[in-house]
C-alpha cells in the first residue's frame, strides 16, 4: 500500500519532467534582402564576433537562420558578401528581417520585443546626439 501511495505521489513529477522546455525551442530568423549574392554566407555571432552561433547561405535573396540561444542578448548578424553587420537584441524567438536592397537603409526587424525596445531607445537618444554634435562644433 505504501508503494502504491509513493508511486501516486511521484507520478506528477514524472509527467512534468516529460514536457518539452519551451525556452529551449530556439530562434528562427527569416531574412529577405534582394541583391544578396547567391550562396553567400550569413551568420549570427556574439557581440565580440568570436563565437558563431548559426550560419546559412542565401537563396534568391532569402535566408533562414536557426539555432538556440542561452539568453536574450545582443548579437551580430554578419553579411560578409556585402561587408555589413546588423546589431540585434534577440532571444529564442521567430524573427523576420526585410530590406529593399543591400544598402540596408530601410531594414526592419519584427518578432522580437527586446529588439523593438532597443530600436525605441536608439530613436529616443538620436536628438541627444545631434545636440552634442552641435555644441562640439561651437568649441
Amino acid at each position: 500500500m505504501k508503494f502504491v501511495f509513493l508511486c501516486f505521489c511521484c507520478f506528477p513529477l514524472l509527467v512534468v519532467a516529460q514536457q518539452p522546455n519551451s525556452s529551449k525551442a530556439g530562434f528562427v530568423i527569416n531574412g529577405t534582402i534582394p541583391g544578396l549574392p547567391e550562396k553567400s554566407v550569413v551568420y549570427l555571432t556574439d557581440q565580440q564576433d568570436t563565437d558563431t552561433l548559426a550560419s546559412t547561405t542565401v537563396k534568391n535573396g532569402n535566408f533562414v537562420l536557426k539555432g538556440t540561444l542561452s539568453e536574450t542578448d545582443a548579437y551580430l548578424l554578419s553579411l560578409p558578401a556585402i561587408d555589413r553587420r546588423v546589431f540585434l537584441f534577440i532571444g529564442n524567438e521567430s524573427i523576420t528581417m526585410k530590406a529593399s536592397g543591400i544598402e540596408l537603409n530601410d531594414i526592419s526587424v519584427t518578432g522580437s520585443s527586446t529588439h523593438t525596445d532597443y530600436e525605441a531607445f536608439m530613436n529616443s537618444i538620436k536628438p541627444l546626439g545631434a545636440f552634442v554634435a552641435f555644441y562640439r562644433q561651437q568649441i
